[in-house]
This record gives C-alpha cells, sequence and structure tokens, in this order.
C-alpha cells in the first residue's frame, strides 16, 4: 500500500444488526510498480475482529466520487432499494437473462462489464446465484455509490465479481467505477 487510506464510516446507530462495517479507499502498486486505487470493505461480527468483505480495483482513469458527509462526518446513508435494484440488474446482465433494464437500472453503454462480457462469458460458466452484502453511500452531488460481491455457484470458474458502481442523481444508468474476479 502506498500513502494513507481514505476511510468512509457510517454513523455507529445505521450499523447493520449483523455487524459494523466501513469502505476504504487505498492505493496500492500493481506488479509493474504502477500505482492502482482500490475500494475496500471491511465488516465483523460482534465480537469478532474486522475481516475484508470486498475489494476493487478501480478501472483505469475512473476515481471515486465525492461522499456526502453529515455534520459529524460520517457518510450519508444510501438508498437501500436503489441498492438491490442496482445489484439485481448486475445479476440479470451477467446470468444473460433478458431481463436487462429490468430492474428500473441499467449499465452504462461505455461500461467495462459490457466491453468483457463476450470474451469472459465463453466458456467461463457464469450463473451468479446472488450477492452478498452491499455497502455504500450518498455522493456529493447527490447521487450513490455502490460495492459489492457476487457470487457463483461453487462449480463454475470464477466464484466472486466484485463491483464499485456509481449512479449519479437523477439517473438510472450504473456506471462502473471498479471490478475484479476472484476464484
Amino acid at each position: 500500500m502506498t500513502g494513507t487510506p481514505t476511510i468512509y464510516l457510517p454513523r455507529p446507530e445505521r450499523q447493520r444488526p449483523i455487524g459494523e462495517w466501513f469502505i476504504a479507499q487505498a492505493t496500492y502498486k500493481d506488479t509493474e510498480g504502477h500505482a492502482r486505487p482500490h475500494v475496500l470493505a471491511f465488516i465483523r461480527a460482534p465480537g469478532q475482529s474486522f475481516k475484508l468483505a470486498v475489494a476493487a480495483p478501480m478501472h483505469w482513469g475512473r476515481r471515486m466520487p465525492r461522499a456526502r458527509f453529515d455534520a459529524d462526518g460520517h457518510i450519508t446513508d444510501m438508498d437501500t432499494l436503489a441498492a438491490g435494484a442496482v445489484a439485481q440488474e448486475y445479476l440479470n446482465f451477467w446470468n444473460d437473462e433478458k431481463k436487462a433494464g429490468g430492474s428500473g437500472y441499467r449499465l452504462a453503454k461505455d461500461s467495462y462489464s459490457r466491453k468483457a462480457f463476450p470474451a469472459v462469458r465463453k466458456g467461463a460458466y457464469l450463473a451468479f446465484d446472488g450477492h452478498g452484502s452491499i455497502f455504500g453511500f450518498r455522493t456529493a452531488d447527490g447521487g450513490s455509490f455502490y460495492l459489492f460481491g457476487m457470487v457463483n455457484d461453487p462449480k463454475h470458474v470464477y466464484q466472486v465479481l466484485s463491483e464499485a458502481l456509481l449512479v449519479p442523481q437523477g439517473s438510472r444508468t450504473i456506471q462502473e467505477l471498479g471490478a475484479d474476479w476472484f476464484s
């Protein structure tokens, strides 16, 4: 890791019953020595240590959106209904279902997932069963940032696809800021 990470912390009373969580943006050097921003979510069950829940490197040229903070410096809550719809749209897309836009949202035309789909889908046996917890916050301009991982059927090649997404205020288009595959 290089530099100091930025931490995005929700209000304590807004934490989930399953445990406390936070988002961090940190920069790591890749194998060629290039600095690469990553966004990570950590969660812990009551009485346990924090564990990495989701990690996504930012796509080249993409940046974390500015968060909206409350008066005490905590991130403001994401729209949980929209978060579920956005995650569903990614499930629909990667599972190659003909429900594109069925959630009320759609992937941006220049999305990295759209570009990668033909190559990745061929022979990868993708069939995401669902997604994990969704972490996120409202952005300074009124949009929403979401971070989650989609979980694949265990018999398939890729087990998890992490996604870092932005939905600008007033938009129904999902912009992909970062993503990564894990086996």
